[in-house]
């Protein structure tokens, strides 16, 4: 007989951590812990069979920032882990705020952290990385994972790696949703974008929500 299958799915952000967070996690000698600020929501996000959150700030190795140029340690990706993420996000309007270097040292982060199972979607080494298919299998539904940004606050990608944070593009976005389709049951889709402030959408929200 046959039995529905359901997956249940929680996304939050934007995990933007400001000056203040940056004190508040500080513990002395270049160390920080940033676990405690997800302790109300843990069991929230390890009860979901899926969560994505929106990391809005680099996790860049250089000196910690907060506004207007965010750099966040990289202990805040493990309090994320801790908390139990399976998805982050980085394509966002503050993804370039620390430079490419900054960028590539997220990726490595992320990289050396494989092992926890953490998908991250929204920047690329290169087109062949960006064009893998990221997916998660849960109760036998395969979910692939896009995300894009309307921007980058004015900071531009570099001519070597035009695909280091994906913006919105409709051509790349078409055909990144044919090649997830052809692999996953579903696709979700994670789009930064509207106008801050603003909590009606515009019409080229609207517009592109229909594409």
């Amino acid at each position: 007989k046959y039995q529905p299958a359901s997956v249940s799915l929680i996304a939050v952000g934007d995990n933007l951590i400001h000056n203040t967070l940056l004190k508040d996690a500080y513990e002395g000698g270049g160390s920080y812990d940033f676990t405690p600020f997800y302790e109300d929501i843990k069991p929230y996000i390890q009860a979901a069979d899926i969560a994505i959150v929106n990391q809005e700030s680099p996790l860049g190795t250089g000196t910690p920032s907060g506004y207007p140029s965010f750099n966040t340690p990289q202990a805040c990706g493990d309090a994320l882990i801790d908390a139990g993420f399976d998805v982050v996000s980085h394509a966002n309007n503050h993804a370039m705020d620390s430079g490419s270097s900054a960028v590539y040292d997220t990726l490595d982060f992320w990289d050396s952290r494989a092992d926890s199972g953490v998908i991250r979607i929204g920047i690329a080494r290169d087109a062949e990385d960006r064009a893998k298919v990221r997916y998660l299998e849960r109760n036998g539904i395969k979910i692939g994972f896009l995300t894009y940004t309307y921007g980058l606050n004015g900071y531009s990608l570099p001519d070597t790696n035009p695909d280091l944070v994906s913006l919105i593009d409709k051509e790349k976005i078409a055909a990144e949703l044919a090649a997830v389709r052809e692999q996953c049951d579903a696709v979700v889709v994670l789009m930064h974008w509207g106008e801050e402030y603003q909590t009606v959408e515009n019409s080229e929200q609207n517009e592109l929500a229909e594409f």
